[in-house]
């Protein structure tokens, strides 16, 4: 490969999603709220399996791992692809984007050889169930859990080592909306061969090991459940098997259409869109699909959030304090009736400017765009004031030159939406 100017990188630009403003607002205020469902679905699995003791088995140590992973995963991606939308320079720094990669890399290794543990825990359930508690032991659930963390932080770090040590050419335009091992390679000035070749061989490592032990398992699951003579007890073996189905599918589905088809100018935009599906809608799907085709999940639920007939609740220990005032009958006064919803007022509160926040730490010049700063303005105000202009446009404008946000009618930007 014939080498080009080399310059030095400070910070890479994403072409991101869309350039139209209607479907800008479309796209940020559908993913604002799939992220939101993505947090509260796998923090509420894992608050679930942790204060219920009947939880506390093998199949649901990893569940909760796996929710951890995706609650993980859409948060190192969502939170900076929020803020891009309405960003006039859709930029993250070098260091940005090493971590981001990084971060990203380990979360999705990790959840395919979680997904194969879980298939093997199945497989040992159904096929060998007088010797289940032996083989999967706390010792052997811990192996399980620690050993794919370990191995896809030995992949991840090898893939970033090698990509962010190449020197790159400009102009620093990644067609994405974050930072991916393909796009960055890229943009190198030297020959990617051996980056690519080590990519092969490493995924090809991960998704062929991880997929060998997912169909190993359930064609012994399946030979298994064949010779069940009962209707009703191959069903149940199938129920215990069918919402670990769907999450494979969906995420080795999506994954394959991504890095495996051929690279063309046209698959590129169809890549973010299904970039988009396996960063951010599958972390929220995944919560979703183990408790509505969970029935132990939605008992579980039930003993911790309904009340038995005879008025008692099944629950021995805290909740927060939202549930523990919805759960307690000597709670509904008009004081704890004022005080739960401002609870769930200082949640979007802290989810708001949080967020932001923290995606502006390696920003290399932080910024919003008028829309953003009407729509954070407007949000920011519901909070704190019935009067939402009046209560937050003074610190918007003293917090101006820190943000880099000029006072919008000096700059015409409510006329022609360009930021100065």
């Amino acid at each position: 490969m014939e080498k080009k100017n080399q310059t030095v990188v400070a910070e890479f630009i994403f072409m991101g999603l869309t350039d139209n403003l209607h479907q800008k607002m479309v796209l940020f205020c559908t993913l604002f709220f799939v992220y939101l469902a993505t947090l509260g679905g796998n923090l509420g699995m894992i608050t679930l399996i942790w204060v219920d003791p009947r939880l506390h088995t093998p199949m649901y140590f990893f569940l909760s791992h796996l929710s951890f992973v995706d609650f993980c995963s859409s948060s190192s991606i969502a939170p900076k692809m929020l803020h891009d939308i309405f960003a006039e320079k859709q930029a993250i720094s070098f260091a940005g984007c090493a971590a981001q990669m990084w971060f990203f890399g380990l979360f999705v290794a990790t959840e395919c050889f979680l997904l194969a543990a879980m298939a093997y825990d199945r497989y040992t359930a159904i096929c060998k169930p007088l010797l289940y508690p032996l083989i999967m032991s706390q010792q052997v659930c811990v192996m399980l859990v620690v050993g794919p963390y370990a191995t896809a932080a030995i992949n991840i770090t090898t893939h970033t080592a090698s990509t962010f040590c190449l020197p790159f050419c400009g102009p620093h335009v990644i067609n994405h909306f974050f930072c991916d091992i393909s796009p960055l390679l890229s943009l190198a000035c030297v020959d990617t061969g051996i980056n690519k070749l080590v990519l092969f061989v490493f995924a090809g490592a991960i998704g062929v090991l991880s997929g060998l032990v997912i169909t190993t398992s359930y064609v012994c699951i399946l030979v298994t459940i064949s010779k069940i003579q009962t209707a009703s007890g191959r069903q149940k073996a199938f129920s215990t098997c069918s919402s670990h189905l769907s999450a494979v599918s969906i995420l080795y589905g999506s994954l394959f259409f991504t890095y495996v088809q051929p690279h063309s100018s046209s698959s590129l935009n169809i890549n973010k869109v299904i970039s988009v599906f396996y960063t951010v809608v599958i972390p929220m799907l995944n919560p979703l699909i183990y408790s509505l085709r969970n029935k132990e999940v939605q008992s579980a639920f039930r003993r911790k959030f309904y009340r038995n007939p005879d008025g008692k609740s099944d629950h021995d220990h805290s909740h927060p304090m939202i549930i523990l005032i919805h759960m307690d009958m000597r709670l509904h006064t008009p004081m704890y009736f004022f005080l739960s919803p401002l609870f769930s007022v200082d949640i979007c509160f802290s989810s708001l400017v949080g967020l932001k926040m923290l995606t502006d730490f390696f920003a290399e010049s932080p910024g919003m765009h008028p829309v953003a700063v009407g729509s954070s303005d407007y949000f920011c105000g519901h909070q704190v004031s019935p009067w939402p202009m009046t209560a937050t446009w003074p610190a918007v404008l003293s917090m101006s030159q820190r943000l880099c946000v000029q006072p919008l009618w000096k700059n015409n930007l409510f006329e022609n939406g360009v930021k100065h």
